[in-house]
């Protein structure tokens, strides 16, 4: 690539990181906002219950401001660092509590009497102490016409509640449900908004946890994050860059490697035969692409023939196989025995006239091509990315000329029964995956044979793909298959082997 490329693709990966982080900064704040509301509802929860449970243990062992009751109620204020005191009410007066006290004419004021409920269970609301002056969260809790009032301790609440917010940086609150607030973890203007907000409610007490980021808590929570962020961004964005750059290079050297290629004509093609299934005669063959690298010697098409594709130098490297095929064909022609050539090319290829041109130009050039010679494309090829009428026009074009047209790896891809049809293919190449499995798998057996009838009924010859043992050659003669290909007969050799086995083999 060049500078200015280089450039602009660490610039893009680099905003790209930025947007990403941003998306990772919103699911970063919402994840914390739920986890400290979770965890700030699961304890004050817990509490509560824990509080509950244990009035109403009091209250089911002990008549209402007994000494036994009294002794309880104390027990539990000394035992909980978060309540205060606890008061039984009746009647809106003050019966007893947790300490011995006057209750003589002790009546709720109306700020606390405005708070009951005559219907609730729980009542939760903050106010000012009228035994001792302080101001607290009450909690209160009624069985039968007695409520057992406690007052927490609102100064503890409050640190708790501040210690929480300023190791997390988030702003947390408690409101009971009328919406009043109980508690908060740092002061908050009437305007402030709180951004990525979670609440719980309790779904037995009359109080709701809220926690969220006000408009400071969110570029603390932003410094914080931003500085190792884009570092690893700018880390990842310079590797993404580099690796690129290194792909491109490859590529281009690649590229390169096989346009020299092409000129010093160092593809080839190496010969699997095509044998027929009911007697094992080699009754053709298919050109298997391979390149005589004068380094690496014989090179896997796996290794090229995507770049060679994409760059359209697969055209040139077909056409000089096809022109050397005729070379080849004439020489197993002239043994006197049944033969054909089966020739890889793709849908795009044939949809090119340029291309269907230059092979016509060939088959005019050498005779021997116009006839027993099979082009063959795979199923697995998208069709929908191919100009039908081009690809028919041109396969119509070459047919007029003797060729004959095979579908590889039929099963698989995306020919539908109208493609097939408006193709009309010669031979369909069963895919080695379904050979495989036939012989162990009953359902895929059920498959092989639907596909088998279905080539017959369109006509076609069928040849199966990947037959590797006697078990999957045997299965592919029952099911009435013409021919096979596979390892079990033989691999991939060159050219001048396969004639010295085609002689022995043949018919």
């Amino acid at each position: 690539m060049t500078k200015k490329n280089t450039y602009f693709i660490f610039m893009l990966t680099f905003l790209f990181g930025c947007v990403t982080l941003l998306f990772y900064f919103e699911g970063l704040a919402k994840k914390e906002s739920e986890s400290t509301a979770d965890e700030l509802f699961s304890i004050i929860e817990t509490h509560f219950l824990e509080l509950d449970s244990r009035l109403a243990t009091i209250d089911r062992l002990y008549p209402v401001c007994s000494d036994e009751s009294i002794k309880a109620l104390e027990a539990m204020t000394f035992n909980s660092s978060l309540t205060e005191e606890i008061s039984v009410i009746k009647n809106h007066h003050f019966i007893c509590g947790d300490r011995l006290f006057s209750a003589d004419n002790i009546v709720m004021n109306t700020e606390h009497r405005n708070q009951l409920q005559p219907e609730s269970q729980y009542v939760m609301y903050r106010a000012v102490s009228q035994r001792r002056q302080i101001e607290g969260i009450f909690f209160m809790i009624r069985h039968g016409e007695t409520w057992y009032r406690m007052l927490l301790e609102s100064r503890y609440l409050d640190f708790w509640f501040r210690g929480i917010g300023q190791h997390r940086t988030i702003f947390s609150m408690v409101t009971n449900t009328d919406g009043a607030l109980l508690s908060r973890s740092h002061p908050l203007d009437d305007n402030e908004k709180i951004y990525y907000q979670t609440t719980i409610t309790s779904p037995r007490f009359p109080y709701a946890v809220t926690t969220g980021y006000t408009r400071e808590m969110l570029v603390d929570l932003a410094l914080n994050v931003l500085p190792f962020s884009l570092f690893i961004i700018t880390i990842c964005s310079l590797l993404f860059t580099s690796l690129l750059n290194h792909y491109f290079t490859w590529r281009d050297s690649l590229l390169a490697e096989i346009k020299r290629g092409i000129e010093q004509e160092e593809f080839c093609a190496y010969y699997q035969p095509i044998v027929d299934a009911a007697s094992g005669i080699w009754m053709g063959a298919e050109l298997l692409l391979r390149w005589r690298h004068p380094v690496r010697n014989i090179v896997s098409p796996l290794e090229f023939i995507h770049a060679a594709e994409q760059s359209g130098q697969i055209n040139d490297i077909t056409l000089q196989l096809i022109e050397r095929a005729a070379a080849q064909k004439m020489e197993v022609m002239a043994l006197g025995k049944p033969f054909y050539l089966s020739i890889n090319v793709t849908a795009s290829m044939i949809a090119n006239a340029n291309f269907v041109n230059a092979v016509s130009c060939l088959i005019k050039q050498y005779p021997v091509l116009s006839h027993g010679i099979v082009m063959e494309f795979s199923e697995r090829d998208n069709f929908s990315n191919t100009d039908i009428p081009s690809l028919l026009s041109g396969m119509q074009q070459l047919r007029d000329l003797g060729i004959r047209w095979a579908l590889d790896d039929f099963g698989t891809g995306y020919a539908g029964l109208s493609t097939l049809q408006a193709l009309s293919f010669d031979i369909l190449k069963i895919d080695r995956s379904f050979v495989a499995a036939s012989v162990t798998d009953s359902v895929t057996q059920s498959i092989l044979g639907n596909m088998a009838e279905m080539g017959h009924r369109l006509d076609c010859s069928l040849v199966a793909e990947g037959v590797e043992n006697s078990a999957q050659a045997q299965q592919v003669l029952d099911l009435d298959i013409d021919y096979c290909q596979g390892f079990y007969y033989a691999k991939p050799m060159p050219y001048s082997r396969f004639v010295a086995k085609f002689k022995i083999y043949s018919a």
